[in-house]
């Protein structure tokens, strides 16, 4: 049930989360009641209000206290046992920390930290390989969408891209190909999964071409480009999708980011609706959730001077009743 959006938003009102946690921290759980509640914390984890609840509560410091219980019981458990949760660790992990914090916190690759993230892009290309597109209980756009968290770090893309895939093609290839899989299935279909997979994986190409060592091979494959040219004027819109993490920028706005980095195509100017009736300079907060408390007071002041407006994630997600995730894609075009 926990993978139904519907029923997650149930759980996290009724307290699930808390109650995860709880049951995470309790010593001499079995593997099976251990590997339930991590999914589920995943599942919550995906959910923007779930991510909200779970930082408030300190999960992050849980559940390295979890992780440290469970390295040392790890002879126990066979590889499987270990390999399938330390990848729902890292994707937990990985959706509760913001950009920053995931820069901070993986400044440098070890040996723990690159066998986890072989079994992460292992589950990618596995699910790749399915019918249903699913490996294990995951739907391919579930380790996608860590991926991109993840790739704002430039050691990760990098070790990520030099993984062998054991054919022709490289870890780009692999990309740009399953892109036009998915460019292709979600012209005649509504499937949100998939159109979740097709903006994971416009994100992530996104950051990708940000290394200029990379930018050829991705300019020489003619069906990538075509196809991305393509999705800048694309109308998907996943805005009011329970999954729809905040961390991803829309597939237009990823997709002119691409072309910006690898043609220096410009830009859309600044949209009409944002700038024409804006009186007051706009500030746009960017904060952590360990500072929230900070923010919010910092917030309150300024709207006390009512000398500007302020964008700022959760006072935006807060007027929405909780409901839908407000993007920011249009504010960075006005700042820019």
């Amino acid at each position: 049930l926990h993978k139904k959006s519907h029923f997650t938003s149930a759980f996290i009102q009724i307290g699930y989360p808390q109650a995860c946690l709880r049951w995470i921290s309790q010593p001499d759980l079995s593997y099976d009641n251990q590997y339930y509640i991590l999914n589920i914390l995943h599942n919550i984890s995906r959910h923007n209000s779930g991510t909200q609840i779970l930082n408030e509560q300190h999960a992050l410091e849980t559940l390295r206290l979890y992780k440290e219980k469970f390295v040392l019981k790890a002879s126990i458990l066979t590889q499987k046992q270990y390999s399938d949760s330390t990848v729902l660790f890292c994707m937990i992990y990985a959706l509760l920390l913001e950009p920053d914090e995931l820069k901070k916190s993986l400044k440098s690759l070890n040996e723990v930290l690159c066998s986890t993230f072989d079994r992460l892009f292992q589950t990618v290309v596995n699910a790749a390989n399915n019918e249903k597109f699913r490996f294990n209980c995951f739907h391919i756009s579930e380790p996608l969408t860590v991926l991109t968290r993840l790739f704002v770090n430039d050691e990760i893309v990098d070790y990520v891209l030099s993984q062998d895939l054991g054919t022709k093609s490289n870890v780009i290839e692999f990309f740009c190909q399953l892109l036009i899989k998915f460019y292709n299935l979600t012209r005649n279909s509504n499937n949100k999964s998939d159109q979740l997979t097709l903006l994971s994986l416009c994100n992530l190409l996104w950051s990708i071409s940000f290394q200029g060592k990379y930018k050829d091979e991705l300019k020489n494959n003619s069906v990538f480009m075509t196809i991305i040219k393509l999705l800048t004027n694309d109308n998907i819109d996943l805005t009011k999708h329970e999954y729809m993490p905040r961390h991803l920028s829309s597939i237009r706005k990823a997709t002119e980011g691409l072309l910006w980095n690898l043609e220096d195509k410009s830009l859309h100017v600044a949209t009409p609706l944002i700038t024409a009736h804006r009186s007051r300079p706009l500030a746009m907060i960017s904060y952590s959730h360990a500072n929230i408390l900070f923010c919010k007071q910092l917030v309150d002041k300024i709207r006390l001077m009512e000398q500007f407006d302020v964008w700022v994630g959760y006072l935006n997600y807060e007027l929405t009743n909780y409901t839908s995730v407000t993007h920011s894609d249009d504010i960075w075009e006005e700042i820019a």
